[in-house]
């Protein structure tokens, strides 16, 4: 990571300092060297990309919170939920967790382009 520009690595730097916990994750720094068969410049290459992308695609107001229904996708789901594309069931599986419904079939597409999913 040192010897990437940082101006290619903004978004990355910015996390540096927004989210550390997340940005140093031992489970999540050794997913992007799996992915890329154990070669760490690559994998740092893909590693800044991802943040890019998550910038790009959350905006500086979201891209730095956890990826949870309550952090950065907390007004897309609401709006999902809003508009019947997904139900919260009213029950929970084995392990407490809530069940998600997905409902492809009341999908407006302007509104909820594919993108957005």
């Amino acid at each position: 990571l040192d010897r990437i520009d940082p101006s290619i690595k903004a978004a990355y730097l910015q996390a540096c300092i927004q989210c550390p916990a997340e940005v140093q994750n031992r489970d999540r720094k050794a997913a992007f060297l799996e992915r890329e068969d154990l070669n760490a410049p690559r994998a740092a290459l893909r590693l800044v990309a991802y943040w890019q992308l998550r910038l790009n695609t959350f905006g500086p107001d979201r891209a730095f919170l956890p990826m949870t229904i309550d952090g950065a996708i907390r007004d897309d789901v609401a709006d999902m939920i809003q508009h019947c594309v997904i139900h919260v069931l009213p029950y929970t599986d084995t392990s407490g967790r809530a069940i998600v419904f997905y409902d492809p079939s009341k999908r407006n597409l302007q509104q909820f382009p594919l993108d957005r999913e």
